[in-house]
């Protein structure tokens, strides 16, 4: 349709050149007579001629640019399939990133939709591996009251498993010193404050246990997706935060990666591995007590 109808514009522009070149003729040929019809009829003649040639030439200028915008637009979709033919191969539902990104507050509301859609099923799990985890993990943060309140629904069976730092490995004083603008060991202390909380009330289905290993990935599993980013070793400077603008992923279940790091999670989980303790028997610290919190903990 779009073809026909520029074929037939040019058709048009063509018979208006042609109808100013009979004009013109017709003025300079068939009226000899010095008259004002004489000039008027080659004066349409040549306007309409030089219409014509000046409409072709726009046509042609507008359609090059049009078509260099077009081939440009055709290579950014070429590489941007590239990316989407390796998306879905890997199951990738989402790539968004945590910090300083446009993407933020989309990842937050992934975060957000899966872990209430995975708590008001009232069955599964809920596998979280992290630092600390201060945005989600602590008293007054979205993600903390969502989980409060959710478990709190009548018949609620959904679990909540949780690896943080041990604070007194030497894992946590490296990342301290790798991070000089956030206190690591607090932060754990205070996540695990609300944790043990978060334990008095809901009783077995929340466990929180620490690792001793280097801090590599986070992770947040529900039973449908899985949300990972790296954990990248390396100094920053003083207002930067060491993870940085990096793409957290967010892998649909029928995935290898999701396979792989569930199963990365319950490695360290297992107690036959002694590679995780539970938090509260390992450290023995003193959490403040439950003075019957609700939802806003």
């Amino acid at each position: 349709m779009r073809h026909n109808q520029v074929r037939a514009w040019a058709y048009r522009v063509a018979l208006l050149g042609l109808a100013g070149v009979v004009a013109y003729l017709i003025g300079d040929y068939y009226l000899r007579i010095d008259s004002l019809w004489t000039h008027l009829a080659k004066d349409i003649g040549l306007a309409f001629f030089c219409s014509a040639i000046v409409a072709l030439f726009l046509e042609r200028l507008i359609h090059e640019a049009l078509l260099s915008d077009v081939r440009e637009a055709t290579d950014s979709l070429r590489d941007c399939g590239g990316v989407l033919n390796g998306a879905m191969e890997l199951r990738i539902r989402d790539i968004v990133a945590r910090r300083g990104s446009v993407t933020r507050q989309r990842c937050e509301t992934r975060i957000r939709e899966a872990l209430e859609h995975q708590l008001s099923s009232k069955s599964g799990e809920i596998l979280i591996c992290c630092v600390a985890a201060p945005e989600y993990l602590q008293s007054g943060k979205e993600v903390a009251t969502l989980l409060f309140d959710k478990l709190a629904l009548p018949g609620n069976a959904c679990q909540v498993h949780v690896l943080i730092m041990c604070p007194t490995s030497k894992w946590t004083t490296m990342r301290n010193d790798l991070e000089p603008n956030r206190c690591v060991m607090p932060d754990i202390q205070t996540t695990a404050t609300f944790l043990n909380i978060m334990r008095k009330r809901f009783g077995d289905r929340v466990e929180f246990k620490c690792y001793d290993l280097p801090p590599i990935t986070f992770l947040i599993i529900t039973d449908d997706l899985l949300f990972q980013e790296a954990y990248p070793l390396l100094t920053v400077e003083a207002s930067d935060k060491i993870g940085g603008k990096t793409p957290l992923l967010i892998f649909e279940k029928e995935s290898d990666s999701y396979l792989r790091w569930r199963g990365h999670f319950e490695f360290i989980w297992n107690p036959e591995n002694n590679l995780s303790k539970p938090y509260m028997d390992h450290h023995r610290i003193i959490c403040q007590p439950d003075t019957g919190a609700t939802g806003n903990v």
